[in-house]
Formats: C-alpha cells, sequence, structure tokens
C-alpha cells in the first residue's frame, strides 16, 4: 500500500476521478485499523470480562457478530459459485471456519504492521 502511495502520486494524478482519490485514500486507515486491531480490541475485551467497558462494550461484540455472518455468506456463496463451475472442494470444518473468521486479522495484524514500518524506514525487501 505504502509501495503505491510512492510511485502513484494521488492528488497530482489527473487521470483518477475525485471517487477514485477518495478510495485511495481511505487506505491510509489501514495501519490505524491493523493497531486497533493488536491493542485495543484484546484489550478491551479483558476489560469487558472485568465488568468494564471501557473501551468495548456489547454493541461492539453485535458488530463482530454481524462479521462472522458476512464472513459466512460469502462462504457459502463461494461454495456455492465453485460448485456451479464443477470445481472439487475439500471438506471444510466448521471450527476452523469459525477460527479462520474470528482469528485470521489478529494473527495478520502484526505482520502488516511490520511491513508498514519497513516501508516507511525503506528496509530493503526480502520476498
Amino acid at each position: 500500500m505504502i509501495e503505491a502511495f510512492k510511485k502513484v502520486r494521488v492528488i497530482a494524478s489527473k487521470k483518477l476521478n475525485f471517487k477514485s482519490k477518495f478510495l485511495m485514500y481511505l487506505n491510509i486507515f489501514f495501519p490505524f485499523v491493523d493497531l486497533a486491531l493488536l491493542i485495543f480490541i484484546p484489550l478491551g475485551l479483558i476489560f469487558l470480562a472485568f465488568g468494564n467497558q471501557l473501551l468495548i462494550g456489547w454493541l461492539t461484540l453485535l458488530v463482530i457478530l454481524f462479521g462472522m455472518i458476512l464472513c459466512l455468506i460469502i462462504e457459502i456463496r463461494r461454495r456455492n459459485i465453485l460448485r456451479k463451475v464443477d470445481c472439487k472442494l475439500e471438506r471444510r470444518s466448521v471450527l476452523a471456519f469459525i477460527f479462520y473468521a474470528l482469528f485470521y486479522a489478529f494473527v495478520l495484524a502484526p505482520a502488516c504492521l511490520i511491513g508498514y514500518a519497513k516501508e516507511l524506514v525503506n528496509v530493503k525487501k526480502e520476498w
């Protein structure tokens, strides 16, 4: 993401319309979302377990539930589309899906933040 902002001058670009520029600038918030997933969400859940709604309230947990429902809808659509094109799927565990939907972002967030930091200080990339 940061590489793209370095290569494409979004503000000066005459080829991009306002909507495209706006959507590109929304990407600036991804590091903050990753930071929140890494720090504030786990702390908020710990506080909530002890009855303190300082960082996370019950409505936040409702949003997490809606996110899980959205992941489930996407998974069902994906399976139906792959069945239509006659693609054989391996059997997937419901428990594995729930684990993926709940915890994958928490696993990915530290790697993303390390990548953002390396890109900001121009560390040589290792692929």
